[in-house]
């Protein structure tokens, strides 16, 4: 957790020249640290099997697929009330 804490400091402390390009690196590297998070907790935590393997990565996935889904459907709420 130090290194991505680190990261983002200096991320947030780098010139201005490119905030778009800077924005969209941070969001790429907390993707990929979550997946490794993901990986190394679902790695510690099953029995080894294989199943279990993918019985945990599926469960995983299926969760932020649901996270994915919601906050679609939300940004499609809203925007339907805020019509005009």
């Amino acid at each position: 957790m130090r290194d991505i804490d680190e990261y983002l400091k200096m991320l947030a402390t780098a010139g201005e020249d490119f905030p778009g390009e800077r924005n969209e690196a941070r969001r790429q590297f907390l993707i990929e640290a979550a997946e490794g998070a993901a990986d190394r907790i679902i790695l510690k935590y099953a029995d080894g099997s294989v199943e279990d393997l993918n019985f945990l990565t599926a469960g995983v996935a299926r969760k932020f697929f649901e996270k994915m889904v919601l906050a679609a459907q939300l940004a499609l709420t809203r925007k339907e009330f805020l019509k005009p």
